[in-house]
């Protein structure tokens, strides 16, 4: 059977600017499955959907999106994996206690606040299943997922394990791509304000640190009264706004105070960063309990103070969250 014919009953899901996505039913199977459909002309570096069929292919782990089936249609390149009812984003807002308050003098001043319902301790459990992701991405395979954010992570059920998916512009850093060395790999990676400080600043040597910091912003939502991040929505669109911002909550980085290593940062004290170019406003590091106020875990206040550092080879890396996992569940009984 032609694999176009494969899979019937489409319903398209998502339209991104890379790709679309259709909910579809495997004609031998009855499978609910995904289409991944890109169309590989259109696709942005570092976009590359050969590629990601590729890592795809290679890796095996119950917390990383796996590969059922690829093949091309005309100038599209057609990936099919699981169908996931539900991503991250969709999780929280079903967790999301809307009020409103009613302005009757009014009603265009009517005022809506939002309260995060989520229990802390399914944010712990996604935390540390999105680290074993990570871990097996990191050290396993040698892959930077670049772009950790809500909706790249994946349920089947509102109580199920997450799924870490969309490897759509992951690195693999064992086997670098001919047109990304190592040393000088693309900087406009990560959504919004998922993006590590580094990259806004032309550090293009950067590692696996740019994923932790990522997932340390998700748990800023996952923790959060209002299930939004501290950090200024408005830096999704704009690289200075962002870093102002992280510098508001995480405290202004220096060059020169080598005594305070969540603040001291010598990987930007080089010709090649913007550093140097710009005066900051010197700013305090906010508290954790202000960071993450919903969190009641000590092990997992203390991970994520360790993974929110400027320095990328000081972050906690996926294995120190994981094998603290044996610390919490101790802290949980």
């Amino acid at each position: 059977m032609p694999a176009v014919n494969r899979y019937i009953d489409q319903d398209k899901v998502y339209s991104g600017l890379n790709s679309i996505v259709y909910k579809a039913r495997s004609e031998s199977s009855g499978e609910i499955v995904a289409l991944k459909v890109i169309d590989e002309d259109l696709c942005m570096k570092p976009h590359n959907a050969k590629r990601e069929a590729n890592l795809l292919r290679r890796m095996s782990h119950a917390n990383v999106l796996s590969l059922i089936d690829e093949y091309t249609y005309g100038d599209d390149r057609v990936l099919v994996t699981p169908f996931y009812q539900f991503d991250l984003s969709k999780l929280l807002q079903k967790n999301l206690k809307k009020r409103t308050r009613f302005n009757f003098a009014d009603p265009t001043k009517n005022s809506a606040s939002y309260t995060n319902m989520l229990p802390p301790e399914r944010a712990d459990e996604v935390f540390f299943k999105i680290a074993e992701a990570l871990r097996y991405l990191h050290h396993d395979m040698g892959i930077i997922h670049r772009d950790i954010k809500p909706s790249n992570v994946f349920f089947t059920s509102e109580t199920s394990d997450p799924i870490l998916g969309d490897f759509g512009i992951a690195y693999d850093t064992r086997h670098p791509p001919a047109d990304e060395p190592p040393q000088t790999k693309y900087t406009d990676i990560s959504t919004g304000v998922f993006k590590a400080p580094e990259l806004c600043f032309g550090i293009s040597n950067y590692s696996f640190a740019v994923d932790i910091w990522s997932l340390g912003v998700l748990l800023t939502i996952l923790y959060s009264n209002s299930g939004s991040s501290c950090l200024d929505d408005e830096g999704s669109t704009h690289d200075l706004i962002l870093i102002h911002s992280q510098f508001a909550n995480f405290g202004t980085p220096s060059i020169l105070d080598s005594n305070d290593r969540k603040l001291y940062w010598p990987e930007v004290d080089t010709p090649e960063s913007h550093f140097s170019k710009f005066e900051f406003k010197h700013q305090s590091r906010k508290p954790v309990e202000q960071l993450i106020p919903r969190c009641r875990s000590a092990v997992v206040k203390n991970l994520f103070d360790s993974m929110m550092v400027y320095e990328s080879d000081w972050r906690s890396t996926a294995r120190d969250i994981v094998e603290r996992r044996s610390e919490y569940m101790a802290g949980q009984t």
